[in-house]
């Protein structure tokens, strides 16, 4: 077996073993087929395992088959001449689970065939959680953790795509009376029942569904539907999510909701038409009395699309 030749089982000839050490990163030279051939002691105590005993090893005994899978295209890319790279959640000895990236680079000869692949991987976890903290914060709203507005745009903007193939129904829905509790407790107390209303809505919901403030006490909800029915009784159950959520000590909901609702592709099929039919809808929930749901096609004259 190759893994074991003692002119593979060293670093890059570029680089001595001296060299190698100082980097005090995991770096190893692995065989087309997944061999260790070389790693330094950074990688070994990696592992958890000594540098003797990984020689040769092959690596799904190493990290498991279904991390190796994640590797495997990167490795590939390497093998093929290029420099690739993976990023994924692994153990890294002592210090448990850490965002670790690995770069993948074609191990080469002196006479200039790829005989392998060199790999140098890095803790990466502080900027991978930086990452997605500002993705967190890019996409959701600061006040609520719904979706924000932009982000709902993009949602609306994909569901419409594929409404011909997989229908959708958005639902445009106001509190009412909310500006009434603002004024009476405060600002904070109508924050915290923004944040409570968000929460009933979301859990109200599939995980695939979308839910995001479209600003003051307006929210909107994107979801995918059978039909128009499925979507009548998901815009009773939001309204009922909303008067539950917002209850009272004495069992009253301190604010209710009027929820208008459109479909695509039935009702529209352009973004910005589908969210104006659901406004429209709510408005006129909001004129026949509040606290109720309207269809923005059955209950409303419209233009044609």
């Amino acid at each position: 077996m190759d893994a074991l030749n003692p002119i593979l089982l060293s670093p890059a000839p570029e680089l001595s073993a001296h060299h190698v050490e100082l980097l005090d990163l995991p770096m190893a030279r692995w065989s087309p087929q997944g061999q260790i051939r070389w790693c330094n002691a950074t990688f070994a105590a990696w592992t958890g395992r000594s540098v003797q005993a990984l020689a040769g090893q092959d690596a799904t005994a190493i990290f498991g088959a279904d991390n190796w899978a994640l590797a495997s295209p990167a490795m590939a890319g390497a093998l093929a001449g290029q420099v690739a790279q993976f990023t994924r959640l692994g153990r890294l000895n002592p210090a448990g689970p850490r965002w670790l990236r690995t770069l993948c680079m074609p191990d080469i000869d002196h006479a200039g065939q790829v005989i392998g692949v060199r790999t140098l991987t890095m803790d990466v976890h502080e900027l991978v959680l930086e990452q997605q903290q500002l993705r967190h914060r890019a996409e959701r709203d600061d006040l609520t953790g719904a979706y924000s507005r932009s982000t709902m745009m993009d949602r609306i903007e994909a569901g419409t795509a594929r409404a011909a193939r997989r229908p959708v129904a958005l639902f445009f829905i106001d509190l009412d009376g909310f500006k009434q509790v603002n004024d009476a407790l405060g600002h904070a107390q109508g924050d915290a029942l923004l944040q409570t209303v968000a929460a009933a809505l979301m859990a109200g919901v599939r995980g695939d569904d979308a839910v995001g403030r479209f600003g003051g006490d307006e929210f909107l909800v994107l979801a995918q539907v059978r039909d128009a029915a499925g979507a009548e009784r998901l815009a009773a159950h939001l309204l009922e999510a909303v008067h539950a959520g917002s209850r009272a000590e004495d069992g009253q909901p301190r604010v209710t909701a009027s929820i208008g609702w459109a479909m695509a592709p039935h009702d529209a099929m352009q973004p910005l038409r589908l969210i104006q039919l659901a406004d429209d809808a709510m408005y006129a929930a909001k004129r026949n009395g509040r606290a109720r749901v309207m269809r923005a096609a059955v209950d409303l004259p419209r233009a044609a699309d």
